[in-house]
């Protein structure tokens, strides 16, 4: 261990595991731990411990209270410490359980991939093209996140990777979380792609993928196709003849088939990197999760079903770091699992600070989570979350505020419902919780009672859904992670 690493005491990690709930901030979700052990041993008398968080948006607090603190530059979110973010959250636990400072160094970076890191960490890596628009002395696109170093660090790309090199060696635990790995390459790559016809067949990522993976590409490229068709007929999708969707199929399997393998392979080397700096670190790994849970991408009378594929690989990937990674044994893991909780919790709390009778709110809520699923307060261990993050924060007046962007694309399921009879042409993974005042006006129209439960929800979500479509948010909002 290094000279200041700490016994949390209690010597396992179920002392970390109500901590490790605050993970929840991604997703509505209750966290699980894949294993149990010993966290960490060492002299009682150490005075802190070094906590360094790898990853993307969803590990600086992108778009959260405290983001772009005074309309400051925020440097792609490098060394910002959001309250609401779970890194923060996790270091105030530990402090609090254990009665020991923690030092966070927040080293998450907005749109930064598991490849990204394994660019920093490793110099002879060159990458993809996105890997090297970003980082570059010239004109990489994280230049600006460069003006984040602190003294002593060039303004360089050769400073980043000293100080993430200086950091890594120096802690105690580190938590990697790289969601935006299923998200660029997909989204751009991929699917963009299919604006001009026959760009997804010019498309070869085999330059980017060492040798030694190239079979187990084809493999998981092999794979995916096998589950991507048993889908598309289950759905009863029958492509022959469509030689265009056929084309489109094709070009999104071998897409998601390069960002599995590409998570796979920068997991190894990354933890290669990490372990080779401070070998007796410990490294809690976050699982991907599927936002699109549920979801289908409607192409004339044909639905897709994107949501499964989708999660198919983020599974894939999860049991490639879990379980047959040779590092697996090495690192802990949070599970997440997706709830539609914030807004079913929002809609709550509109309820209750309405004029309705008691009998009337009970049916209100109830009509909501039947339509949804069931209550997920009904488990004892989401209620503590529940308890304990309730998606709200405090001014320095001591004003309670709505945290709109706890669960910013996570509402799938909720989601899933809204659009059930909308025919929207884009999708915001909005943060609509502040229109609560417009939501308890719609409200007040609709008549409560037990028999027009179900139409007023019904109502609810017509006026979600156009708020929806008309709401034009900044790109810091509007942004899917």
């Amino acid at each position: 261990m290094t000279s200041k690493q700490r016994n949390l005491r209690g010597g396992t990690l179920a002392v970390l595991v109500s901590a490790c709930m605050l993970l929840c901030v991604l997703s509505p979700a209750i966290i699980n731990w894949n294993e149990e052990g010993s966290f960490a041993d060492s002299d009682d008398d150490v005075e802190v411990v070094n906590y360094v968080a790898l990853g993307d948006s969803m590990v600086n607090g992108f778009g959260m209270f405290g983001y772009y603190p005074n309309a400051e530059d925020n440097w792609n979110g490098l060394t910002r410490e959001v309250e609401h973010a779970f890194p923060w959250m996790l270091k105030e636990y530990i402090e609090y359980e254990n009665g020991v400072p923690v030092d966070l160094i927040q080293l998450g970076v907005s749109a930064m991939r598991s490849a990204e890191l394994r660019a920093i960490l490793d110099p002879t890596f060159i990458g993809d093209e996105y890997t090297q628009d970003l980082i570059n002395d010239s004109n990489g696109a994280f230049n600006d996140t460069l003006e984040a170093l602190p003294e002593g660090y060039p303004k360089s790309v050769e400073g980043l990777r000293a100080f993430y090199k200086d950091n890594i060696t120096d802690a105690d635990l580190i938590s990697y979380c790289f969601h935006y790995d299923f998200g660029y390459t997909l989204t751009q790559d991929v699917i963009m792609s299919f604006i001009d016809d026959g760009m997804v067949e010019e498309i070869d990522f085999s330059p980017y993928i060492d040798q030694e993976y190239i079979d187990i590409f084809q493999q998981y490229e092999g794979m995916i196709s096998e589950y991507v068709y048993a889908l598309l007929a289950e759905a009863g999708i029958d492509l022959t003849g469509w030689e265009g969707m056929i084309d489109f199929v094709k070009g999104i399997i071998k897409g998601l088939a390069y960002v599995t393998l590409s998570y796979c392979v920068n997991f190894d080397k990354n933890m290669e990197q990490i372990y080779a700096l401070n070998p007796d670190v410990e490294v809690i790994v976050v699982d991907s999760y599927n936002t699109f849970k549920g979801m289908q991408m409607v192409v004339g009378d044909i639905k897709v079903p994107l949501g499964d594929i989708y999660g198919f690989v983020l599974e894939l990937s999860n049991i490639y770091a879990k379980y047959l990674s040779k590092y697996s044994v090495r690192t802990y893991h949070a599970s997440i699992d997706d709830y539609p909780t914030l807004f079913t919790d929002k809609f709550r709390d509109v309820v209750d600070d309405s004029d309705l009778s008691a009998e009337d709110k009970a049916v209100f809520i109830k009509a909501l989570y039947d339509t949804i699923g069931d209550d997920p307060h009904s488990d004892p261990a989401l209620a503590y979350v529940y308890d304990t993050i309730d998606g709200y924060y405090f001014d320095d007046y001591g004003n309670k505020h709505v945290n709109p962007n706890v669960a910013t694309g996570n509402l799938t399921k909720f989601l899933k419902i809204v659009f059930s009879s909308t025919d929207l042409d884009y999708l915001y993974f909005t943060t609509m919780f502040e229109e609560a005042e417009a939501i308890k006006s719609l409200l007040s129209t609709c008549e409560m009672t037990q028999e027009s439960a179900a139409a007023s929800l019904s109502c609810s979500q017509s006026y979600v859904a156009n708020k929806l479509r008309l709401l034009k948010l900044g790109e810091a909002q509007r942004r899917a992670i």
